[in-house]
């Protein structure tokens, strides 16, 4: 389908309500009922969940970007019992079309393709947290460490950076993995001169050896 179609698709929901959100508050709350669906047209947020430990775990961070990934909430609609398991908090300030469940039901069906989108987002969603539940069976965080920085690269100048929010502590919150041990497997990476902190960012510079490590095979050792 023309990608240009489906932006125009998916903005129709734009004649929603708006509401806004200041910079820290919830769009969507864990735990409630999923009444409505969110529209983001305009700023970012992120998907983060707070533990029984009161622990952080960050999901993934949506922008407006006219694609699935502003429909917040979308998903929960088709729990078996359709409450969010996870906050949507704004990072930034956000501008969202408040859509009423049903209402957002009804537009899947007359517009499939998004719906098909929609299924593509969860199973990446469930892939990312397979990975993690995978590595932490097998006991080899460092290599999902190695994965994650390897799904979130860019490349500038012939050279790859991880993008520059992903700090120690963010790579914590999305791979549930405490800040100490991240730590520890980035001075890990820099021995083994793999990764090195520069302004831009974390620079890879030896992408083959992450791979090896993100792929599993081989172990990056860490203490």
């Amino acid at each position: 389908m023309n990608s240009s179609y489906f932006v125009n698709e998916i903005t129709l929901l734009k004649n929603y309500p708006e509401v806004t959100f200041q910079k820290k508050e919830n769009i969507l709350l864990q735990g409630s009922k999923a009444n409505y669906v969110y529209y983001l047209s305009s700023g970012i947020c992120t998907r983060n969940i707070i533990t029984e430990k009161g622990d952080e775990i960050v999901y993934d961070m949506r922008s407006a970007d006219d694609t699935v990934f502003c429909l917040l909430g979308a998903l929960a609609l088709y729990l078996p019992v359709p409450l969010h398991e996870t906050n949507f908090t704004a990072k930034t300030f956000c501008v969202c079309h408040k859509i009423p469940a049903q209402d957002f039901i009804n537009f899947l069906s007359q517009h499939p393709s998004i719906m098909h989108e929609l299924l593509k987002l969860a199973l990446h969603r469930y892939n990312f947290l397979d990975k993690n539940f995978q590595s932490k069976q097998k006991q080899s965080t460092a290599n999902r460490v190695c994965s994650f920085l390897a799904e979130n690269l860019y490349e500038q100048n012939k050279r790859y950076y991880v993008k520059e929010h992903l700090t120690n502590t963010e790579i914590s919150r999305y791979l549930g993995v405490h800040r100490v041990t991240i730590v520890k497997i980035m001075q890990a990476l820099i021995a083994e001169e793999i990764v090195e902190k520069t302004s831009r960012g974390l620079l890879i510079k030896d992408i083959d050896s992450l791979l090896v490590y993100a792929r599993d095979e081989d172990i990056l050792k860490y203490s």
